[in-house]
């Protein structure tokens, strides 16, 4: 369940949107697993630590890698990075079973966030990079995928429009100045 802060923004609005389309990952609808709406969370957490029975577990996050391009007339156009670490548990003793368990993994997470690549409308497309996949080794069935996804957004910069929206800080209009808005240059 998302909190006010988080879709207070539209960066806060498209991670709760990639949340709900991967807490929206079941058996039944042709993923590999039926996912918990408690495994998904935004909230730092110890990946390696959660305990096998709760697994598969998902940290959705914002990377620091993304861009901005400002365009004319206070357009902005942001690809916003979403960093996706996953946690699962393979079964069997098959030699090929952790890489195998990993794509199925990276697969039903592109599947699941293909289904909308606007993202509720909030972005113009979705694009689901290369997986990175880390096995445990030996006897140690723990797989974990890296997925690193990009959220294009086209906006304008200005209250509740702008690419994040309530995470600028708002500048009080001055006399004879009109409306204000985000990112207001000092006038003389």
């Amino acid at each position: 369940m998302p909190t006010a802060l988080l879709v207070d923004s539209t960066v806060g609005r498209l991670l709760d949107n990639v949340c709900v389309a991967l807490r929206a990952m079941t058996v039944a609808g042709g993923s590999h697993w039926d996912v918990r709406a408690d495994a998904v969370q935004t909230d730092p957490i110890n990946i390696l630590g959660v305990a096998k029975e709760r697994r598969p577990t998902f940290l959705v996050e914002v990377s620091p890698t993304g861009s901005r391009t400002f365009e004319p007339a206070s357009a902005l156009t942001e690809t916003v990075k979403i960093l996706i670490t996953m946690i699962a548990e393979a079964d069997g003793d098959s030699p090929d079973r952790k890489t195998a368990t990993g794509l199925a993994l990276a697969m039903d997470v592109e599947k699941a966030l293909t289904v909308d690549i606007r993202r509720g409308g909030l972005s113009s497309d979705t694009r689901v990079l290369v997986p990175e996949i880390l096995t445990a080794l030996g006897t140690d069935n723990t797989v974990v995928v890296v997925q690193e996804v990009e959220c294009r957004v086209i906006g304008t910069m200005g209250p509740r429009n702008g690419a994040l929206g309530d995470l600028w800080t708002r500048q009080a209009p001055r006399r004879g100045q009109g409306g204000g808005g985000w990112l207001t240059r000092d006038r003389a």
